[in-house]
């Protein structure tokens, strides 16, 4: 018949073509004496059709994007028409149409392709194009943080995802890890950081995340290691501290003028370590410390030279004064001859009542010269003897 098909001992046959093509049917006809004699027919047998074929750029997509599809049909009967269903809906008539795919899901493309004479063919390719949706996740973790923190991030999913889902991360000192929940990762420089989080499910969809990250420097804290001051005499302590500082704590509280403020006037009665805990602006802490030496001496203690016990109210009592002292353990006072005429013991100072009046033995004052020797306790525990003249005026 021309296409591959033979019939014996048909005189006449009716043949159904299959494919498409020009067919030259042919016949050997056997007379009674065994003679074969061959008849090729001189008709052509010309049969239209086509057979629907396609493909296409990709079939794989993750999260949607488009596709290009390519028409390889093969026909003897063009032109051609062309329907093509892309299985969510979407159709075209072009013979390579691109389309775009926004869901997730399995999709089958169906060809349909009309010849010019009305021959038709049907191709449908079921579960042709494969569309995943990628994970969708973020990073919990803080995104600012001081210089010496110890931070734990870790990978979360807004969409839940069924499908075993890898991890990447990448830290900005070079380490990386494949756990959702990575190691905790000390930050010991202060600068703007990146950390990078891949996570890719089993169809290898991407989801990736940057997440910001800024290490703040710790608050500078200027203090001299030791200072001097001289007990009950306060003195400033000289601190200073980067510009953003906006808190300070001071301890111990013991000889502060404030705990809370920048730079507050000390005056301890015992040698004393001070320590300031400041933070700043962004919550970054820090501290320093000084240590402050207490000397009490006889600067501490006035004796006046002089006084005039004549009842007029003014400088009519002789007695110490004196600052960071704890009180006077003994003073005794002579005159020329050695004898004493005032003694006490154990009283504060800068206080009249505890004071000479001038007299000796109920005898008025008399104007001479005495010779005073103080002993004199300090706030921090200091003994010292002080000794001095003293002109009593009429």
């Amino acid at each position: 018949m021309g296409d591959g098909t033979a019939i014996s001992n048909t005189p006449s046959y009716q043949h159904t073509y299959m494919n498409m093509g020009d067919f030259y049917p042919s016949v050997i006809a056997v007379d009674s004496a065994g003679c074969r004699i061959p008849i090729v027919g001189t008709n052509r047998i010309h049969v239209r059709g086509l057979d629907a074929n396609f493909g296409s750029d990709l079939q794989f997509l993750c999260d949607g994007g488009k596709i290009q599809f390519q028409d390889s049909t093969t026909t003897n009967n063009a032109p051609l028409q062309y329907q093509w269903q892309f299985g969510d809906g979407g159709s075209s008539t072009l013979a390579n149409p691109i389309h775009w795919y926004t869901a997730a899901g399995y999709y089958p493309v169906q060809l349909i392709v009309t010849t010019l004479n009305g021959c038709k063919d049907t191709l449908i390719k079921t579960k042709m194009i494969k569309v995943i949706e990628r994970p969708h996740i973020r990073v919990n973790g803080v995104t600012q943080a001081c210089v010496f923190s110890t931070l734990q991030h870790q990978g979360v999913f807004i969409v839940p995802d069924t499908s075993t889902v890898r991890w990447q991360w990448t830290f900005p000192n070079g380490t990386s890890s494949n756990s959702i929940t990575p190691p905790s990762i000390t930050y010991n420089t202060a600068g703007s950081y990146q950390i990078q989080v891949i996570a890719t499910n089993s169809s290898g969809c991407k989801d990736t995340v940057i997440h910001p990250l800024r290490i703040d420097p710790l608050p500078v804290v200027n203090l001299p290691a030791q200072m001097t001051v001289r007990n009950g005499f306060p003195v400033t302590i000289p601190a200073t501290y980067s510009p953003n500082v906006n808190q300070w704590t001071w301890t111990p509280p013991d000889g502060l003028s404030c705990a809370q403020c920048p730079r507050p006037d000390v005056s301890p009665r015992d040698d004393t370590r001070y320590r300031v805990q400041v933070q700043d602006v962004n919550g970054c802490k820090n501290q320093g410390q000084v240590l402050v030496l207490v000397y009490c001496q006889q600067s501490n203690v006035f004796f006046p030279n002089t006084f005039s016990p004549n009842n007029d109210g003014s400088n009519d009592i002789y007695y110490p004064r004196g600052r960071g002292l704890d009180r006077i353990k003994s003073l005794q006072i002579v005159n020329r001859w050695g004898q004493v005429v005032f003694q006490k013991r154990d009283f504060r100072t800068n206080d009249p009542s505890q004071g000479w009046d001038g007299r000796f033995r109920g005898q008025d004052p008399q104007a001479e010269t005495y010779v005073f020797t103080a002993e004199v306790f300090c706030e921090n525990g200091t003994l010292f003897t002080i000794t001095g003249n003293i002109a009593l005026i009429r």
